[in-house]
C-alpha cells in the first residue's frame, strides 16, 4: 500500500483520535484483539498470528481488513484518509499523543512485556479492552454527575427564590395582622356594638312593644349571655334533631361540654365541629391538639385553621412549623363561621321564649371569641 505523500501523519491522527473509541467497538472481537497488539503493543504479525492461533498471512490479512474498516469509519464520519496513514498513525502516535484511555493500553503493554512468554496475547489485548471500556464508562457516570449537580443547583435556586417571595409576603401579611389586632383591641376596649345601628332601628320599628328597646336589650344581654336550661335544650333538639348546627347551638348557648362531645363522636370530620373543639374554653389542651390538624384536614382552604396551628406551635417552641404554616395561609380566605353560627344561636334562644332583639343581641355578643386575641 502507497501512502499519500503530502498526508501528515500528525494531522491525520488530530483527525481520527477523538472517533478512535468508536471506530475501535465497531470491529468484531478478534479484528480489534489483532489491532490493538499490532498498533498498540507494538507486536509482530507472527506473535499477533500465534496470540490469535492463525498464521502470519492471516494475521495479516485481518488487519488489513480491519484497517479497511476503520477507514470505512472515519470516513463515515467526515474524516478521509488512507488505511496506510491510519495505521502508520495509529503507530506513530499510540503511547506519545495518546488520550488517557490509550495510554494505559502503553503501560499495560510495557508491565507485560516481562511476561510475554507465559501470558497470552489475546488475554492482555482483552484485558486491555475493558480497561477502555470501564474508562468510558467513567467518563460517562462523572458526565451525568456533573449534570446533576447543576441540575441540583438551579433547583436550589428556585427553591431560594420561592423561599424569599414567601417570606416577603409572610412579612406583609404580619403587618396588616397587627394593624388588624390594633383595630380589634381599640374596638374591644370601646365595648361598641357590633350590629348596625340602622339595621337595629328598623327592626325595633316593626317588633312589639315589649322589644322595641334595643338598647334596653344591649345593656341586659350584651357580655353577659345567659344560659338555657337542660330543658330548653331538650326542647330545642327534639324540634330541630340532633344535626351538627343544633348540637353545636345548644353546646354553646347552654354551655353544655357533653352535647359537643356528642357532636365530637357523631360528626368527627365536619370541620365547624374542629372548630368549636379548638376554640372551646372548657376542653383541655391535649384534648384540643388533635382536632387543629382535624380542622386544617377538613378545611383546608380557611386560613383561620394555619393560624391556630402557628399558634399552638408556636406555645410549644416549634418556631419553624409556626412560620410554615402562616406561610400556607396566604391566599386563603378567613372564616370563623359567624353567619351560621349567630343564626343557629338566635334559633335557640327563639325556641325558650327570647325575642327576635333579645335572641339577635345574645348571639351577636359571641362575636369576639377572646381565643382570637393572641
Amino acid at each position: 500500500m502507497q501512502t499519500i505523500p503530502d498526508e501528515n501523519e500528525a494531522d491525520a491522527w488530530s483527525q481520527i483520535v477523538p472517533l478512535l473509541d468508536g471506530a475501535l467497538a465497531g470491529l468484531n472481537e478478534t479484528d480489534r484483539n489483532a489491532v490493538v497488539l499490532r498498533f498498540f503493543y507494538d507486536k509482530s504479525m507472527r506473535e499477533i498470528g500465534t496470540a490469535l492461533g492463525a498464521s502470519e498471512d492471516s494475521a495479516r490479512m485481518r488487519i488489513n481488513r480491519a484497517l479497511e474498516k476503520l477507514r470505512e469509519y472515519f470516513l463515515r464520519h467526515g474524516v478521509q484518509s488512507t488505511a496506510a496513514v491510519i495505521a502508520g498513525a495509529m503507530s506513530a502516535n499510540s503511547v506519545q499523543a495518546a488520550p488517557v484511555t490509550l495510554a494505559k493500553l502503553a503501560t499495560a503493554a510495557a508491565l507485560a512485556k516481562g511476561a510475554a512468554g507465559g501470558t497470552s496475547a489475546a488475554a492482555i489485548a482483552k484485558g486491555a479492552l475493558k480497561i477502555m471500556a470501564w474508562t468510558k464508562m467513567q467518563t460517562t457516570i462523572v458526565g451525568a454527575v456533573i449534570v446533576g449537580m447543576a441540575a441540583y443547583s438551579v433547583m436550589q435556586h428556585q427553591a431560594q427564590a420561592r423561599l424569599r417571595e414567601q417570606n416577603e409576603a409572610l412579612r406583609k401579611q404580619m403587618a396588616g395582622l397587627q394593624a388588624e389586632n390594633q383595630r380589634l383591641a381599640s374596638s374591644s376596649q370601646a365595648n361598641t356594638p357590633r350590629l348596625a345601628a340602622p339595621l337595629a332601628a328598623n327592626v325595633s320599628a316593626a317588633l312589639p312593644v315589649k322589644d322595641s328597646s334595643t338598647n334596653s336589650a344591649y345593656t341586659r344581654f350584651w357580655g353577659r349571655a345567659p344560659v338555657l336550661t337542660a330543658q330548653q335544650v331538650d326542647a330545642f333538639l327534639q324540634a330541630n334533631g340532633r344535626k351538627v348546627s343544633s348540637l353545636l347551638a345548644a353546646y354553646r348557648t347552654s354551655r353544655d361540654v357533653g352535647l359537643l362531645r356528642e357532636a365530637m363522636g357523631k360528626f368527627p370530620q365536619d370541620p365547624q365541629v374542629a372548630f368549636e373543639v379548638v376554640t372551646s374554653p372548657w376542653l383541655t389542651a391535649d384534648e384540643k391538639r388533635p382536632w387543629l390538624k382535624t380542622f386544617e384536614q377538613t378545611a383546608p382552604e380557611n386560613s383561620l385553621a394555619n393560624y391556630l396551628l402557628a399558634m399552638d406551635d408556636l406555645k410549644s417552641g416549634q418556631t419553624e412549623e409556626a412560620m410554615r404554616e402562616l406561610a400556607n395561609a396566604a391566599g386563603k380566605h378567613f372564616d370563623d363561621y359567624t353567619q351560621s353560627r349567630i343564626q343557629d344561636d338566635v334559633d335557640a334562644y327563639l325556641s325558650a321564649g327570647y325575642s327576635m332583639v333579645e335572641a339577635q343581641t345574645i348571639s351577636s355578643g359571641g362575636l369576639l371569641l377572646p381565643e382570637f386575641a393572641p
